[in-house]
């Protein structure tokens, strides 16, 4: 039986989970959901709910892996159907897939790459829209220089290296549209010492726990990265292709519409803090803007690309 890599991630608390010999019922926060059984591989619980005893035989039963988390991300233990070795198998083939990366860690960089320049073509005319040029003499040439030359370089290193340099030129002209007292030259990493360092982590941080509880439910190595190297690699690959759309655009629209005020924002010598009232809103703005969906069918993509050692190509 072919697995699809339908997943169900349950996060949060209170959710009270039940499971016919069809379907599962999942009621949370006065919301009821139904999923056939057909239809789901794997399901992830993250945090605190109510699983009664007999929806485990029927998900057994069905063939669904079920994956029991902390809500720090950390897994407890995952129940395996008798009849399957899907979460192994897939994890032996994206090992074989990895020892020869070159043209994942290509694609990737490519993929990313691509897309920070075609934003900054669409900042370029949105801001001709008022008047004089966002962009400095050459700089998209440089940048289009820098995406044709991945074509050319035969060694990753090399390709993480124009990859990063495309990743610092799109983040200096990001700063360009944002307001100079926020004090936002450029990406770093903690402890942030402007706000819109911290608002853009907090927004990252939310797509790179989607895009790991996705490839936990497609049963790959969340550390075995490609373009990234070490921990969390993979998850830092995936998150990085959706930075731009789900994050960067839409906290430069929120600024634009509410700029936070002095007591939103609270400036220490070392690190600058983001009051709660500012955090929540900022959430429920992110949230709004992270298509798991689309988070989803790229890994699924990806994880099909593994297990069939087919080419994987970012869409």
């Amino acid at each position: 039986m072919s697995k699809s890599f339908s997943w169900k991630v349950i996060a949060g608390s209170g959710a009270h989970i039940k499971a016919s010999s069809q379907t599962l019922r999942i009621s949370q926060h006065g919301v009821l959901e139904e999923i056939p059984l057909v239809d789901l591989d794997h399901l992830l619980l993250y945090g605190g709910h109510i699983f009664h005893t007999s929806a485990l035989p029927n998900l057994i039963q069905a063939d669904v892996f079920i994956s029991f988390y902390k809500t720090s991300g950390e897994l407890v233990q995952t129940i395996v159907p008798p009849s399957y070795s899907l979460h192994t198998d897939t994890r032996i083939a994206q090992l074989k897939r990895t020892e020869h990366p070159f043209d994942l860690v290509k694609e990737f960089a490519y993929a990313a790459m691509q897309e920070r320049i075609k934003t900054i073509e669409q900042y370029e005319q949105e801001w001709k829209g008022g008047q004089g040029s966002l962009l400095r003499a050459g700089e998209i040439d440089i940048l289009y220089q820098a995406l044709h030359e991945i074509e050319y370089l035969i060694k990753i290193d090399e390709i993480r290296r124009v990859h990063r340099l495309v990743h610092d030129m799109y983040y200096e002209i990001y700063a360009r549209l944002v307001d100079p007292a926020l004090a936002f030259r450029r990406k770093t990493n903690a402890p942030y010492r402007d706000p819109v360092n911290a608002m853009l982590s907090l927004g990252y941080s939310m797509v790179s726990s989607s895009v790991f509880a996705s490839l936990q439910g497609a049963f790959l190595d969340p550390d075995c990265g490609l373009l990234h190297a070490g921990h969390r690699g993979l998850v830092h690959d995936m998150t990085e292709l959706h930075k731009t759309h789900m994050i960067d655009a839409p906290l430069k629209a929120y600024l634009k519409r509410d700029p936070p005020s002095d007591k939103d924002i609270t400036w220490g010598f070392q690190r600058c803090s983001l009051s709660k009232t500012l955090i929540t809103d900022l959430t429920k703005h992110f949230y709004e803007s992270i298509d798991k969906r689309k988070i989803d069918a790229r890994i699924s993509e990806f994880a099909t690309s593994i297990t069939s050692n087919e080419m994987f190509l970012v869409r």
